[in-house]
């Protein structure tokens, strides 16, 4: 179901829940490499966008330019490339980068304000963590030759938010019956059977 939403091409914003380990990020990087790779592509580009927020205790002032400081947090997509692409030749590294001519973009939410995301295929990870007023500013990025898919996974959210603020559960929510929209709720963590019975008993 997951993916047959991802590919198709009607459906223009996917939210894909669970908890950590159920293949979100994959089963996204997946379809978004299905569809922007080759001469018959439907999406020009991929758009990875992130926010900051950390697990536990801040980091405080890090050194470095933005990339620096963000390349830490795109780990999830850089795992998910290089388990689905067989990397010999280090065409992942050719592929990935922050200037707007990679092939698949990565972008700190910050500063997503301003810009329009033009026959792309966007993934924003990490939404349990952004707020409505966030969500918003994101979603209204997209032209209408793109897709974007949400990912999170409420039980980790790091940041205490209040019911309206609450970005992720507002857009399940608010587009329960919009054909534009499409949501799929993941239950088992297929990264280990620790992984499983981590997310279900703590």
């Amino acid at each position: 179901f997951a993916l047959n939403m991802l590919m198709d091409r009607s459906i223009a914003c996917v939210t894909l829940t669970g908890p950590a380990g159920t293949g979100k990020t994959l089963l996204a990087v997946a379809a978004a490499l299905q569809q922007s790779l080759g001469p018959k592509s439907a999406y020009r580009k991929i758009i990875y966008v992130r926010n900051v927020h950390t697990v536990g205790k801040e980091l405080g002032f890090l050194p470095g330019n933005l990339e620096e400081k963000a390349a830490p947090l795109m780990g999830p997509l850089l795992d998910s490339v290089n388990f689905l692409k067989d990397d010999k030749e280090g065409e992942v590294d050719k592929l990935v980068g922050w200037a707007d001519n990679s092939k698949i973009q990565l972008m700190a939410s910050a500063f997503v304000r301003g810009r329009t995301f033009r026959k792309a295929f966007v993934i924003c990870d990490e939404c349990q963590n952004m707020t409505t007023h966030e969500l918003k500013t994101i979603l209204t990025r997209l032209d209408g030759d793109s897709k974007i898919v949400l990912l999170g996974d409420v039980d980790q959210a790091d940041i205490k938010l209040k019911p309206e603020d609450d970005g992720l559960i507002r857009v399940v929510g608010a587009f329960r019956d919009d054909a534009m929209f499409g949501s799929i709720d993941l239950i088992k963590s297929e990264r280990s059977k620790l992984a499983q019975i981590v997310a279900e008993k703590l």
